[in-house]
């Protein structure tokens, strides 16, 4: 063993390539009963977390628009070709498989994700597994308590932090040397791309920084030029992503730790050009792979060109939008520091949450740093080193939920870093995962939207306990959401009839799937989808020719842009106010305009 620390200190990397119980996996502690039964009680408790929480809560614009896409693709729409989506696909034939498994309902595209996460704690378990019981089980249900239940809504999101615990899971228990190694690897990483486009770019980034710090195979020679060079690549890229999307609260919070990791590997790395080129070759395999069914369900129907603007044109126009843009985790510390100073007990208990939910991944990248200068044997692992480039996912757009889609994933690796570290610091590390997930599960999970952002730091419980008075719902909201859409859902009802069209501007695709009404329009969000004057041209052109018989328009939407002030604005001529239903108004197509229309004057077909 005092041989084994001291080429610890020497060269990490060495040791586990050499290292017998890392070519088994760093979780390849023995199995016992007490394993057994804690891997089990992670699993159980996920279970029952999921049954409870899974018909909870809605976000309507984000589970609508997945919800309307999903089934315009189970009518045999084509994807990107006949309706548009910014992501790159799978999401959207995961929800219609899941349609068609468990029918139309909302709670339907649900189903999937509650399963993948009961299964990413037990992965989760498994990894830190070798750290010892107590710190598996609760990196496990860490896992559980900060991720699907705080945004329950189909979002890739999920998926792709799924995807994120798999590719460590297959890293860490697959030694260097696998033949498929890599191969799988890059299969993960590109399945993740194709869910959301922009957590496969940081999830390849850690990626490739964790295999380039690896110790290279026996017998391996040769210059680090193309190592280093893919090294420089992966840190100008994540700069300009830095620099571009986010403000210095965020540089420090999340985004100058990957680049330390970065310039690490780049002073240590020992890949050969050789090796490093066989690495790319297979991993490039693998993504090809995952890509093949998209490809050629594209080439199939004609839709391939359609498929890279909305992937990359349209996609590449969301972080310009005003909103994203704010820096909203300056504000969360600030309602924090004002929670620390309300006297009031659960304003405080919710200003230490989040005051630890954003630190998290700053603390994640110091103890990786730290690990990697003194040599710790955890250092070279792929959850520490993955799991500092993936918390970029959270500068996208800063909000808590956003927190949320990486910081369980920091967290335990947080644990992993100290589970080597005395009794003490790795016990106090168990104790305050275990106070973060049991607070974050109490006062957030499912907990409406409408309670704002002052609201969710200080802690407002409102748990969802009203049905969503649809039969394609299936699920439970706010009292005040389930009055409103009730209320939309009969004024469509009354007015217009199964076949015809409304329309909502400038988003909210929910309207759609709960009035059973057909959307005129390829897209179901102006802002990404009237990209030109030419769009915008064809758009007026349905108003004035072939009008949806309602229009829903929320003058206060953050998605509102110069293009759907100036539709709501053509209304005029063709529609009439009908009612006012907060934040929607509402507008009728006039009859005298149907009447002029059957004439056909002035319009074509």
């Amino acid at each position: 063993m005092p041989e084994v620390r001291s080429r610890i200190r020497e060269d990490p990397s060495e040791v586990i390539a050499s290292d017998p119980d890392h070519s088994a996996g760093w979780s390849s502690r023995a199995w016992d009963l007490r394993s057994v039964a804690a891997l089990v009680l992670v699993v159980l408790v996920s279970t029952v977390v999921m049954i409870a929480y899974h018909n909870r809560f809605w976000a309507p614009a984000d589970e609508g628009k997945f919800a309307h896409v999903a089934e315009r693709i189970l009518l045999g729409q084509v994807l990107h070709r006949d309706v548009q989506d910014v992501h790159a696909g799978y999401v959207n034939f995961v929800n219609a498989a899941a349609f068609s498994l468990f029918g139309v309902r909302m709670v339907s595209m649900r189903y999937p994700l509650a399963l993948l996460t009961v299964i990413q704690a037990g992965l989760m378990f498994l990894i830190l597994k070798r750290g010892g019981a107590a710190t598996a089980v609760i990196g496990g249900l860490v896992l559980t308590s900060l991720s699907f239940i705080q945004f329950l809504n189909p979002t890739p999101n999920w998926y792709t932090l799924f995807l994120a615990v798999a590719t460590i899971a297959w890293l860490s228990w697959n030694p260097i040397g696998l033949r498929w190694r890599h191969i799988v690897t890059g299969f993960l990483i590109g399945t993740t791309f194709l869910f959301r486009q922009l957590s496969g770019v940081f999830l390849a980034s850690g990626v490739l920084v964790f295999l380039l710090l690896e110790k290279p195979g026996a017998g391996s020679s040769g210059g680090r030029r193309l190592a280093r060079a893919i090294l420089a690549l992966i840190a100008m890229g994540n700069a300009w992503y830095i620099l571009r999307v986010t403000d210095p609260v965020g540089w420090m919070l999340f985004g100058v730790w990957p680049l330390a990791a970065v310039l690490w590997a780049w002073l240590r790395t020992r890949r050969s050009d050789r090796e490093v080129l066989v690495l790319l070759r297979d991993l490039s395999l693998g993504g090809l792979i995952s890509a093949c069914p998209l490809l050629a369900f594209h080439l199939a129907h004609g839709a391939l060109g359609d498929w890279f603007r909305d992937t990359f044109g349209a996609a590449m126009s969301l972080p310009t939008l005003e909103f994203i843009r704010r820096p909203g985790y300056l504000m969360l510390g600030i309602l924090a520091w004002r929670g620390f100073h309300s006297g009031d007990l659960d304003r405080l208990i919710n200003a230490g949450l989040y005051t630890c939910l954003l630190l998290i991944s700053a603390l994640l990248g110091v103890l990786l740093f730290r690990a990697l200068v003194r040599g710790s044997r955890s250092s070279i692992h792929p959850l520490p080193v993955i799991a500092t480039f993936y918390a970029l996912v959270s500068l996208h757009y800063q909000l808590p939920i956003y927190l949320f889609y990486t910081v369980g994933l920091s967290l335990a690796a947080v644990l992993l870093l100290t589970a080597e570290s005395n009794a003490g610091s790795r016990g106090f590390a168990v104790a305050v995962s275990t106070v973060i997930a049991g607070v974050a599960m109490y006062y957030q999970a499912a907990m409406p939207l409408t309670r704002y952002l002052q609201g969710t730091v200080a802690g407002e419980r409102r748990f969802p306990a009203t049905p969503l008075p649809s039969p394609v719902a299936g699920i439970y909201v706010d009292a005040a959401d389930a009055q409103l859409y009730q209320s939309l859902v009969r004024l469509i009802d009354r007015e217009t009839q199964p076949g015809d069209t409304i329309f909502a501007l400038p988003t909210n695709a929910e309207l759609y799937f709960l009035g059973r009404r057909t959307n005129p329009f390829r897209f179901y969000n102006t802002a990404l989808g009237i990209r030109s004057s030419a769009d915008l041209d064809s758009v007026l052109e349905v108003i004035r020719c072939h009008p949806p018989k309602l229009v829903f328009y929320d003058p206060a939407d953050k998605y509102n842009t110069p293009a759907s002030v100036r539709i709501a604005g053509a209304l005029k001529t063709r529609y009439e106010k009908l009612a006012r239903v907060p934040p929607f108004e509402v507008f009728r197509v006039r009859s005298d305009s149907l009447a002029v229309l059957e004439e056909n004057h002035g319009c074509e077909g």
